[in-house]
């Protein structure tokens, strides 16, 4: 395989992924000395520079690339990020030894805003080569780079436009639900209900019956306090927050995951955080927050397995947002924190049973 066969099927793979070609050339020849491509990953961006390394010297590179990351210091604030991490990766054929040399000389500087990690793809082995003392892996593009040698993506054409338009197709989820109707159908539910209690005048009364409690539902038998609590709140301020919370992950989950996954996770999640709740909590707790969490397990795992944003939340940030929710939650008094952590978990691993038998299901059928 050549550079231009090799560094065609690798961007289509890297797009793919989630990254974006910076570059001005618009095609690639076995001439061209770099293709950037680049992901966002708040607080972090992510370069791939894939030099052709027989035609464009990997110092002659490094030279020019000084100037290039002073320009890019100053913009890093307005991608929303604090440093950057560029993967210069060397592909060779030709002078594979010399590279690799070059690979070995240089050391991983950390603290630093721009990161620079050299790699070298040996186009005469199939093999790519980490260099002593750079790291191994990155990101998982180690694989994505290891899977390009053997071509496993079928790319016809060398212009970078149309390798984007290719693989843009396959870096998003498909679309299983066009509307939105489930997530406004909880969110008017939690809402009426709410509105009822409220304006009854007898909202504590409505809180102590039908919330969850320990000694109510294992001493007394009131089961059905495992699934009420999630459609009660206390005042305007939290209705408000869970409403907002089951717009932002519900309508993703019932875009990417269906209306009977989205339902199913909500539910089940509920009463899973209740569960938890009612084991080793104390006192009286209701609120959609548990449901709220199942959902954003779901989201985390979809992102993870995947390995794609969902509606623009990517794995990173889900992992982020889930820990300062649970985090704020520990911090926070009169806060339910085992129905929110009941809540996620169940959610999780809900999700993460549906996509393993979706996948198994697939699998399965690749052999009739």
């Amino acid at each position: 395989m050549n550079f231009k066969d090799y560094a065609a099927i690798l961007c289509h793979n890297l797009i793919e992924n989630g990254f974006q070609v910076i570059s001005q050339k618009t095609d690639i020849t076995d001439y061209t000395p770099v293709i950037v491509l680049m992901k966002n990953i708040s607080p972090v961006v992510y370069f791939v520079n894939v030099i052709n390394a027989d035609f464009y010297l990997a110092g002659n590179f490094e030279r020019q690339s000084k100037e290039m990351y002073k320009d890019l210091e100053e913009n890093i604030k307005k991608m929303y990020c604090s440093s950057a991490v560029s993967l210069n990766l060397l592909v060779t054929d030709v002078l594979c030894s010399e590279n690799k040399a070059f690979c070995d000389e240089k050391e991983l500087i950390t603290g630093e805003k721009i990161a620079n990690v050299w790699w070298t793809a040996d186009l005469k082995n199939n093999l790519l080569y980490t260099g002593k003392k750079q790291p191994s892996k990155l990101m998982g593009i180690e694989k994505i780079i290891d899977d390009t040698f053997f071509g496993k993506e079928n790319v016809n054409t060398t212009d970078i436009n149309k390798i984007s338009k290719d693989a843009y197709k396959k870096s998003i989820l498909p679309v299983k639900s066009r509307d939105m109707l489930l997530t406004y159908a909880l969110i008017f539910f939690n809402a009426f209900i709410f509105a009822f209690t409220y304006f009854s005048g007898n909202i504590d009364n409505f809180l102590m019956d039908f919330s969850c409690n320990g000694e109510k539902i294992w001493a007394e038998g009131e089961w059905y306090r495992l699934i009420t609590p999630m459609f009660f709140h206390v005042d305007w301020s939290h209705i408000i927050f869970n409403a907002f919370s089951i717009y932002i992950f519900g309508s993703r989950m019932e875009m990417f995951a269906g209306k009977l996954n989205t339902i199913a996770v909500y539910i089940i999640s509920g009463i899973g955080g209740c569960l938890l709740s009612s084991v080793f909590g104390d006192g009286f707790a209701v609120g959609a927050s548990g449901a709220i969490c199942g959902l954003m397990g779901a989201v985390l795992i979809i992102s993870a397995v995947e390995k794609k944003d969902v509606g623009g939340l990517s794995y990173f940030t889900m992992v982020i947002y889930s820990i300062l929710v649970l985090a704020m939650g520990l911090l926070g008094s009169g806060v339910d924190n085992y129905g929110h952590i009941g809540g996620f978990v169940t959610g999780a691993v809900i999700q993460y049973a549906v996509l393993f038998f979706n996948e198994h299901i697939k699998n399965n059928n690749k052999w009739d």
